[in-house]
């Protein structure tokens, strides 16, 4: 039915190194594309990476700004917290404080709000970085917290939340 090749054609000499292996770094620009792209990128970008002595090293603030989503968080918040808190300036308290103001803010300092005996010794000051870590597990290290809410355990949603709660309450 089919017939057999009298001879297995072998591609010529230098055909396999020159087109099916090619490789970035017989491109005429070398590695040196690489490295203009990650400039470009940092340049582009400020205030998210730093140099120390360990190489480069990204901020955890920045890192959050970055990837959060202020509308998703939005979202989020108006589903998951906004029962119990308000972002408004001269908002109510619900079930919990009112968040305006809330970055650099000592936590359980609002006085007209009665705040748990753990979070009033807290010693937190409110900031992305504490947000994150309190928003992952409220009741870590605080037996006696009053907020019902279990946490997001989605960093990527802590994120966004934290993105929105940077807006909205200023």
């Amino acid at each position: 039915m089919f017939s057999q090749p009298d001879r297995i054609s072998i591609p010529p000499r230098g055909f396999r190194s020159t087109l099916a292996g090619r490789r970035m770094s017989s491109h005429p620009l070398g590695h040196s594309w690489h490295r203009a792209w990650v400039l470009v990128l940092l340049v582009t970008v400020p205030d998210v990476a730093k140099s120390g002595q360990s190489g480069l090293q990204i901020q955890v603030n920045s890192q959050i700004q970055l990837v959060a989503n202020s509308a998703k968080g939005s979202s989020i918040f108006q589903n998951r917290c906004s029962m119990c808190h308000s972002t408004q300036e001269g908002g109510p308290n619900k079930i919990g404080p009112n968040l305006r103001g809330l970055f650099g803010r000592q936590a359980a300092s609002l006085p007209e709000y009665n705040y748990s005996n753990d979070l009033r010794g807290s010693g937190i000051v409110w900031n992305s970085q504490t947000l994150d870590e309190y928003l992952a597990d409220p009741h870590r290290g605080r037996r006696n917290a009053k907020m019902a809410y279990p946490g997001l355990s989605s960093k990527t949603d802590r994120a966004e939340v934290i993105s929105y709660l940077v807006q909205a309450t200023r």
